[in-house]
């Protein structure tokens, strides 16, 4: 197991077999993004230079606004109704007679 001899501490509870699934999904440590270890096992030292966590540090939400970042907004449209899809498929048969009607009363002028 990950916790080494004293076990894991209160209120935690023992992680799954790591052999059932991906090296990415097991936890890393939240201090080093180590994932050797958990973060209470972690030796480095809070503002140490030592291994620093790869990517930086995310900003907060309230760190993002005080500095003026916007999140990007995220537009998901719902997927169309029956309906709709109905009446989409109708505009375009629509167009299509359009077209082939002009096409024969051109044909028919000439």
């Amino acid at each position: 197991m990950s916790y080494g001899e004293k076990g894991p501490p209160k209120g935690y509870s023992n992680p799954r077999d790591p052999t059932l699934g991906a090296e990415d999904v097991r936890p890393a440590c939240q201090k080093c993004q180590s994932r050797d270890h958990w973060t209470f096992e972690c030796t480095r030292k809070p503002g140490s230079g030592a291994a620093k966590p790869k990517g930086g540090k995310a900003l907060s939400r309230t760190e993002m606004l005080k500095r003026g970042i916007k999140k990007k907004a995220v537009v998901a449209a719902p997927p169309k109704t029956d309906r709709e899809a109905f009446e989409d498929e109708l505009k375009e048969r629509a167009a299509m007679l359009r077209q082939e009607l002009q096409a024969e009363a051109e044909l028919g002028n000439q």
